[in-house]
């Protein structure tokens, strides 16, 4: 009902008729019951990660802990069978099970509380008309700095608008200090280029994080920033260093060319996982010796006698022996 209220909202502000009365209730002002319904609904979100983190955590105890008492049974007994069928039973669980992080998947984009923080957003990036002091009252540059980098493309896209028309208000008054964290904003806004560019995707939301992120590289209280950004990761250094200086404020379409080849030819690279983190994040596994992600699920083995170490050859299991032998031993 929520999400609906808003979005009818929303239309009503696109008319300058309706616009006037919706902005001058003397009730609790819009923006006000806009970022409360946006805090609630980001609170609730993180509430619900954290219970499913954590049935996913107890889940996966009790399941180490049946397979640690099939070295207690002897195979062909009544009860080493009926374990050996609960621990089946524990994996088809697990694998059904919804995962915290799905919470921030495109399966996200469909819930009433994604759809509830989307268009609370939504109203307050079409508030034109609305003095912008009364906006940064309510604390909206926060909500901002959190939903930025929400990887569906309704939050962080309008999370983007909602700064360009503050910044268009406002100009470069829109100092640093205003964020709870300045270094996360342009990391977040670098990568979300650097994500589109890598797809090459150069679409109006991109266009948007282009605009906005040249405007604060260009404003002197946010190079500092910049330049931390760039000392800790060398493809946002690319970026700032490289590709920014050759936008101005505009994106203008004949240069979506030369930004594609300038990412696509650098030879500066993230250490990069497979594609299939994508939205495979938290499933995957990491061999314990070398550090390596698999490519796919169940893509590694783990330890025959633990089944809990994973590996991702037999060359990094014999190196990592010495130290998980007496690990194994204990389990």
């Amino acid at each position: 009902l929520m999400a609906e209220t808003m979005l009818l909202v929303t239309h009503l502000l696109w008319d300058s008729n309706w616009a006037e009365q919706v902005l001058n209730l003397q009730d609790t002002p819009l923006e006000m019951v806009a970022v409360r319904w946006a805090t609630y609904c980001m609170k609730s979100i993180r509430e619900k990660a954290y219970q499913l983190r954590k049935e996913g955590d107890e889940e996966q105890t009790k399941s180490m802990k049946r397979l640690r008492q099939t070295y207690t049974l002897k195979e062909g007994t009544i009860e080493r069978e009926q374990l050996d069928l609960q621990i089946e039973e524990d994996k088809k669980k697990q694998e059904n099970m919804d995962h915290w992080l799905d919470l921030e998947t495109d399966r996200f984009r469909s819930t009433t509380l994604s759809s509830a923080l989307c268009r609370s957003i939504l109203v307050l990036s079409t508030m034109q008309q609305r003095d912008p002091e009364r906006l940064l009252k309510v604390n909206v540059l926060h909500l901002v700095a959190c939903c930025i980098d929400i990887p569906t493309e309704d939050h962080h896209g309008g999370s983007a608008s909602l700064l360009t028309n503050i910044l268009a208000w406002r100009g470069a008054s829109i100092t640093p200090d205003r964020f709870p964290d300045p270094e996360h904003l342009v990391h977040s806004l670098l990568d979300r280029l650097e994500l589109q560019a890598q797809k090459n995707k150069m679409d109006r939301t991109t266009n948007l994080f282009m605009q906005l992120t040249v405007r604060l590289a260009n404003a002197p209280k946010w190079k500092p920033y910049f330049h931390l950004v760039s000392k800790n990761d060398d493809v946002c250094k690319f970026w700032i260093n490289e590709l920014l200086p050759k936008f101005c404020d505009a994106f203008p379409e004949d240069k979506e060319k030369d930004l594609q080849v300038g990412v696509m030819d650098r030879k500066t690279r993230r250490a990069m996982v497979h594609k299939s983190c994508n939205s495979l994040t938290g499933k995957l596994k990491q061999c314990v010796k070398c550090k390596k992600l698999e490519s796919k699920a169940k893509d590694f083995q783990s330890c025959s006698r633990c089944h809990i170490a994973v590996y991702c050859g037999r060359e990094c299991q014999k190196k990592h022996w010495k130290t998980h032998k007496k690990e194994c031993s204990a389990r």
